[in-house]
């Protein structure tokens, strides 16, 4: 996706006043998440940051109060637009399925309501720690949304309620390992194949990742429905969360934002999904729905598409996490 994809939607524009309303993004002390609640914040939401470090949480939340204040000062329209919501910092670890339920249950502590999860946290394709990727962008993510799906519906009950469940994917999902015809999520093993032969392994993990979150996504739509939660699982594009580690990074920076958009750019496909107001307006449209930049509806991978592949993996992955629960608790 190219820099000007984006150009029709902006969330200052296009969102409207989100006064009242509570949301939690998961990873979110960088990158697109960080940006995600800048924007949400911005239209008058009060957001959750969750982070695994309370020193970056605590820093960026810093940071995002210095820049809503200068927001809400600024411009001709100042006067317009909602006093920004209050950042809070909230401890997310999802690193096991344990603490991914923890973190939900601190936050049911916290609040009475909850109106819009995003599912941000994610593991990329880093061979350094190849082994989370799987635990913290399926199963901790599947066990976050599991825990915290009550307090949802009980905000769902709620008059005039726009409840929603939003994963970060990516079009990664329709890539290598991602579209074999023949993969499955029957058994614990189906979930961690052997990608040592495969010419970038980390990121083959990752693309089955990816399926992951797009598969469990529909099958959620399915058992929400009936509670009045619309689910949308978004790609952000191609977004540029990397230049500042690059060598030379000033002189390649140019280069890069040629193909790349910024994070407050890549984050605007996750607040549509969160508040755009079309999304409510059109319900058959959107529930369940694969969101390219910005908020275009966009059919999934073959496999992804697979229902009875949906179902596979909705079941494996409560009875594997049932497991999981029984063998830590002897």
């Amino acid at each position: 996706m190219f820099p000007f994809s984006s150009a029709t939607f902006t969330p200052e524009n296009d969102l409207p006043d989100l006064t009242g309303k509570v949301i939690f993004v998961t990873g979110a002390n960088h990158g697109i998440g960080y940006a995600t609640v800048k924007h949400l914040a911005g239209r008058g939401a009060k957001v959750y940051l969750g982070s695994r470090s309370e020193e970056k949480g605590l820093a960026a939340v810093a940071s995002l109060e210095l820049e809503l204040a200068d927001l809400s000062s600024k411009g001709k329209d100042a006067a317009k637009r909602p006093t920004p919501g209050k950042v809070i910092y909230h401890h997310c670890d999802m690193s096991t399925p344990a603490q991914a339920k923890e973190t939900a249950e601190k936050l049911i502590e916290k609040e009475e309501r909850l109106d819009v999860l995003i599912n941000n946290a994610g593991v990329l394709a880093d061979k350094a720690i190849q082994d989370q990727i799987m635990m913290v962008n399926h199963f901790g993510t599947f066990q976050i949304t599991q825990s915290l799906l009550p307090l949802l519906i009980k905000t769902a009950k709620e008059p005039n309620s726009d409840v929603r469940i939003v994963y970060v994917g990516s079009d990664a999902h329709k890539l290598g390992r991602a579209k074999d015809p023949n993969i499955h999520f029957k058994t614990e093993a189906d979930f961690k194949p052997d990608t040592s032969k495969d010419w970038f392994p980390a990121f083959s993990t990752y693309c089955i990742s990816k399926l992951t979150n797009v598969l469990t996504l529909k099958a959620w739509q399915r058992r929400v429905a009936e509670n009045n939660i619309t689910c949308l699982v978004v790609h952000p594009g191609a977004v540029n969360t990397f230049a500042d580690r690059l060598p030379l990074r000033f002189l390649l920076n140019p280069i890069v934002n040629l193909f790349f958009v910024s994070p407050d750019v890549g984050a605007y496909n996750s607040c549509f999904a969160a508040a755009s107001p079309l999304v409510k307006a059109e319900p058959e449209k959107y529930r369940g729905a694969y969101l390219v930049p910005t908020g275009k509806v966009k059919l999934e991978g073959e496999n992804a598409r697979n229902e009875a592949l949906q179902e596979e993996i909705w079941e494996s992955t409560v009875r594997i996490l049932g497991e999981w629960e029984a063998k830590a608790s002897e």
